[in-house]
């Protein structure tokens, strides 16, 4: 909407449209007016004012892809998730508040909070892309303004010595590798023995072992800190390693791992077991072993208090070792 004031002998009008703001002067009202007219349809356009005024969300997804592109799995899939989301064809300039809370409502029929608030991260960021690097108009403070859903408590599931022989021996491990199912029980027990996550397993290759000095390494574009690693390896560690790359023929992608071991957990009747919880399973058992620098350099953790999150031994044991 356009307001008109005097400015000495002349007529100021001063336009503001979809967040873009303009001025002029004339001699007349009737000049001004002509001209207010003109600029807002303008803007509303594209025609002038902010680059990206008429883009809509898709539009700016798409360039994101294309310019940057998602680094890992994680970015593609929210990529694809948004592009098919009802946030898709709705305009950078019309975007409202109401919009990303319409869409957590939706998604937390499906996901638990912390899965939504990543997918906001994720959004936030390529937003502020647009408005920085490629001039856009985007309403950045919409997703900042917007009342998030509360993460929910980190897990506390170990993994007991009875699940563990349960999912192995359901998957036909035996000590030799000659199929997928196999390798997903080796790759499980490598886990509560090391920490290694899933994806740094599956990525793992021979000549990143290194056996005579204890320890392997995680390479840093495999690493979910995008730093390499070097995670010390335990007796029975290295046991299960030298089984895993006497059967290299053997592969298995982290989905396909992922599913595989799902499916047997599900098939045994084990309740809420994930192959993460292998992890917190094994910052458990070494906090009792290593230093706490040691144990946060060997999991990959830069903050010491991430430790927190993944160390849960129980009171009662804890008072143990009190006694």
């Amino acid at each position: 909407m356009a307001t008109y004031r005097k400015s000495g002998n002349k007529i100021r009008v001063e336009l503001c449209v979809l967040g873009v703001r303009k001025s002029d002067t004339f001699f007349t009202k009737s000049e001004a007016r002509v001209w207010a007219a003109k600029t807002e349809t303008d803007i509303r356009n594209g025609k002038t004012g902010k680059a990206g005024v008429n883009k809509t969300v898709g539009d700016l997804l798409d360039r994101w892809e294309s310019e940057k592109g998602p680094k890992d799995r994680s970015e593609a899939s929210w990529l694809r998730q948004f592009k098919n989301s009802s946030l898709a064809p709705i305009k950078l300039a019309d975007l409202t508040t109401q919009h990303f809370a319409s869409w957590v409502d939706e998604r937390l029929q499906h996901v638990c909070g912390s899965t939504v608030n990543r997918g906001l991260n994720f959004l936030s960021s390529i937003l502020n892309t647009g408005r920085k690097v490629w001039g856009w108009h985007t309403h950045t403070h919409l997703i900042k303004d917007l009342d998030r859903p509360s993460n929910p408590n980190h897990r506390t599931r170990l993994v007991t010595d009875d699940e563990a022989y349960a999912v192995t021996v359901h998957l036909g491990f035996e000590g030799t590798i000659s199929k997928k199912t196999h390798l997903v029980a080796c790759f499980f027990l490598i886990s509560i023995e090391t920490g290694l996550r899933l994806g740094e397993l599956c990525k793992l290759r021979e000549k990143e072992v290194h056996i005579d000095k204890e320890y392997l390494t995680v390479l840093a574009k495999n690493a979910k800190t995008k730093k390499d690693r070097h995670v010390p390896l335990s007796p029975r560690a290295i046991e299960l390693l030298k089984i895993r790359f006497a059967h290299n023929d053997v592969h298995v992608a982290s989905g396909c791992a992922s599913t595989t071991f799902t499916r047997a957990t599900d098939q045994l009747g084990i309740d809420g077991l994930h192959f993460h919880d292998a992890r917190h399973t094994a910052v458990t058992r070494l906090a009792k072993k290593l230093p706490v620098l040691d144990l946060a350099l060997a999991i990959g953790h830069t903050n010491i208090s991430q430790l927190l999150t993944y160390y849960n031994e129980s009171a009662t044991n804890i008072a143990k070792l009190l006694a």
